[in-house]
C-alpha cells in the first residue's frame, strides 16, 4: 500500500491544514476519504466565526441530519399575527359602532320625551277624575274658603293627588281615594308628537304622571295646576352589529317635568 506523501511533523501545514491540500490529498485515494471528510468537518469548524445567538443554538440542539429549520422559519409570522389581531380589531371598531348608535338613539329618546311632554302640557288629560275634569270635579272644593292659596302641595288646604297612566292605560295612584280611570282616546297628540321623533314608539312605551304642585288657589277653575312628567318605558335598542355577542337588548330610558298650562280643549 502507498504511503501518503504527508507533510513533516510538526510543520503549520501538518497542524492547519488548508483546504486546498487537504482536498487534493482525499482525492487521490478513496481509502481516506472518511478520514479526509472528518478532517475538513474539524477545519471547517476551527476557520468559521464563532456563532452565537440562535444560530449557535440552533447548531448545538438540532437532532443528527436535521435543522430546527421550522422552529426559525419566519415566514408568514405577519399572516398569524394578523390573524390574531383582526378579531379584536373588528370587536373594537364595532363596538364603538353600537356605542355610537345607541348614544344617537338615547338623544332621539330624550328629543321625543321633550316633544311629547309639550304636547302634554297642552292638551286634555288622559287620566279622567276630580281636578283633572270638570264634570267630576263638582265637589273638589269641598267647601274651602274661596281664594286660599293651595301651597304647599303636599300640606296645603287644597287637595292633592298624583296619578300615572300610560297611554294604553290603565291608571294608578296612592292612597285608598284614588278615583280616576284612563282616558286613552286622549293619547293621540302626544304619541304623535312622540313618533315624529322616534317612530317605534307604542302606546305602551309612554307614561305620564299628573301630580300636583302646590300652584292655585281654592275655587279656581278645573282642571288645577299639576306637574307633568313624561317618561319613557320598555323602549330598547337592538345592536346593529354586537347583538350576538351582547345577547341582550339595551333599554333607553328618559324622562321629562314641566307645570301644565292647558289641560283641557274646550
Amino acid at each position: 500500500m502507498r504511503i501518503p506523501n504527508w507533510p513533516r511533523r510538526g510543520s503549520a501545514s501538518t497542524l492547519f491544514p488548508t483546504p486546498t491540500l487537504a482536498s487534493s490529498r482525499c482525492a487521490q485515494k478513496p481509502t481516506f476519504r472518511s478520514i479526509c471528510s472528518v478532517g475538513s468537518a474539524s477545519l471547517r469548524a476551527y476557520t468559521s466565526p464563532r456563532r452565537t445567538g440562535r444560530a449557535a443554538l440552533s447548531n448545538e440542539f438540532a437532532p443528527p441530519g436535521r435543522t430546527n429549520e421550522i422552529l426559525l422559519d419566519e415566514s408568514g409570522a405577519a399572516l398569524i399575527e394578523a390573524a390574531l389581531i383582526l378579531p379584536v380589531l373588528l370587536l373594537l371598531i364595532l363596538g364603538a359602532a353600537d356605542i355610537s348608535l345607541y348614544l344617537w338613539n338615547a338623544e332621539l329618546a330624550a328629543k321625543a320625551v321633550q316633544l311629547g311632554l309639550r304636547k302634554a302640557i297642552v292638551s286634555d288629560a288622559i287620566a279622567s277624575g276630580p281636578g283633572l275634569d270638570r264634570a267630576e270635579s263638582e265637589t273638589y272644593w269641598n267647601g274651602l274658603p274661596p281664594g286660599l292659596r293651595c301651597a304647599p302641595a303636599d300640606h296645603g288646604p287644597c287637595p292633592s293627588f298624583a296619578v300615572t297612566c300610560t297611554l294604553a292605560g290603565p291608571c294608578s295612584c296612592r292612597g285608598d281615594a284614588c278615583r280616576f280611570s284612563p282616558a286613552p282616546s286622549r293619547a293621540g297628540p302626544i304619541l304623535a308628537a312622540m313618533r315624529a321623533i322616534l317612530p317605534g314608539i307604542s302606546t305602551r312605551n309612554v307614561e305620564v304622571t299628573y301630580r300636583t304642585n302646590g300652584l292655585g288657589y281654592v275655587g279656581r277653575p278645573v282642571p288645577v295646576p299639576v306637574d307633568v312628567t313624561l317618561r319613557l318605558v320598555g323602549y330598547e335598542y337592538s345592536p346593529v352589529f354586537l347583538g350576538g355577542l351582547l345577547g341582550a337588548a339595551l333599554p333607553l330610558r328618559a324622562s321629562a317635568t314641566l307645570p301644565s298650562e292647558d289641560l283641557t280643549s274646550q
